[in-house]
């Protein structure tokens, strides 16, 4: 043991005498009331607390004392009111009067109407709900044990069964089922899957509290087809997708069409072959994996690969290189406060058209989807945009600017060189 564990150890079990002790106690004491200070000499309650109220009031109390009392009183409703008494103040009424002014017609008519508007939206929305209070989905295909949670119980789902709003529906192990929705989708469930529909004024709503679907969506006349799983949601206005939810989580994959998935306030926008999971405990796939147990796999997985490869051969088309300056710079207007400049893409969309067309009429499945009767608003609107887009940009010369102008206003002038 060296010398300052001795130190240590002598200071530890030195224990001081009696008198020592009791000498320092009072020195304590002293400092923490104050000597021959007003009160009582040792605190023991609220009757205690309320002798110091003089010498509190006339400041001639420690400051110990006065911490300690002020820290009381803020909890002691007894001890709060004895202040109040002791200082002579008594509560204060407060009268609160209102000024009557005239009318303004113009308010009340506004607010009338506004009532008016609500009591006709409430009542078409109520007749609207009672209107379509009808089966949200009907058993297509049952193979299997399928079951019905209902008030009554849980019941057998056979094929031509209705589901009501937000009626629950289970597949047992190796069973499969296929729900036709009221919009016209459809909803494949694997086995040891459960979900239910229902209908808002944002549109139909699939809760899938577990297993793997795969969903056909039909083109939503109103609002939108959703699919919930809890942490995540599923937006989409037509095409077909997966959602595989287990216990960390979902995992979403597209066939066709645009996806958008909405998980922890974060939005992403999904293409054909891609897919996102809701958790990051989720592991990836394939996606073509997330088809292989459907009955339609051999159109899903056909038009996935369709759709994969063309995606695949548009991205490789080359597009304008690099620009350092823009020669259109020079025209635009002193007071312009921004400026954007981006290449002619005419000859970028010749031959995204050119390369499309030729995968369309070389391969039977993507052309069999792309003629179907359901995809007639989407090849109509891609056919004007790109014939409009392509007419546009063959009068232009290589570059299209755009300046936004105006400090209070700020109004946006396009142009180029023609």
């Amino acid at each position: 043991m060296n010398r300052f564990d001795e130190i240590v150890n002598q200071v530890r079990n030195d224990e001081p005498a009696p008198e020592i002790a009791a000498e320092a106690a009072e020195r304590v004491r002293r400092e923490l009331f104050g000597a021959g200070a007003a009160g009582v000499a040792e605190i023991r309650g609220c009757g205690d607390f309320q002798t110091l109220i003089p010498s509190y009031l006339q400041k001639t109390i420690s400051d110990a004392r006065r911490m300690l009392l002020e820290d009381h009183v803020r909890e002691c409703v007894s001890c709060r009111k004895a202040l109040d008494a002791a200082r002579g103040s008594t509560p204060r009424t407060v009268a609160i009067t209102t000024r009557v002014r005239r009318p303004r017609w113009g308010a009340i008519a506004a607010a009338l109407f506004l009532c008016a508007a609500g009591a006709v939206y409430a009542s078409r929305y109520s007749f609207m709900h009672w209107f379509d209070s009808g089966p949200r989905a009907t058993v297509e295909v049952a193979a299997g044990m399928i079951y019905r949670v209902t008030d009554a119980g849980i019941l057998p789902a056979v094929e031509g069964a209705a589901l009501a709003d937000n009626e629950e529906i289970r597949t047992a192990d190796g069973a499969r089922a296929m729900l036709r929705l009221w919009d016209g989708s459809r909803v494949e469930m694997n086995e040891r899957a459960g979900l239910s529909v229902g209908r808002s004024y944002r549109g139909t709503t699939i809760r899938l509290d577990r297993g793997h679907i795969i969903v056909q969506a039909a083109k939503q006349k109103q609002g939108k087809l959703f699919v919930s799983t809890g942490d995540g949601e599923v937006a989409v206005k037509g095409t077909i997708f997966s959602v595989n939810r287990g216990i960390l989580g979902a995992l979403v994959s597209v066939a066709e069409g645009e996806v958008q998935v909405t998980t922890a306030g974060k939005s992403s926008s999904l293409q054909p072959g891609q897919q996102t999971a809701t958790s990051d405990a989720v592991a990836a796939t394939a996606a073509a994996a997330e088809f292989a147990w459907s009955r339609d796999s051999v159109r899903y997985l056909a038009l996935l690969g369709e759709l994969t490869a063309l995606q695949n051969r548009l991205e490789r088309i080359p597009s304008p290189g690099l620009r350092y300056q823009s020669r259109l710079l020079a025209y635009a207007p002193d007071d312009a406060i921004l400026y954007s400049a981006i290449p002619n893409l005419n000859l970028t969309l010749a031959e995204m058209r050119r390369v499309f067309d030729e995968r369309l009429q070389s391969s039977e499945v993507l052309r069999s989807w792309w003629t179907a009767a359901e995809n007639k608003s989407l090849r109509e609107s891609v056919d004007f945009l790109l014939d409009k887009l392509r007419e546009l940009s063959a009068s232009l010369g290589e570059e299209i600017a755009m300046t936004l102008q105006g400090a209070s206003t700020p109004y946006p002038i396009l142009f180029a060189e023609v």
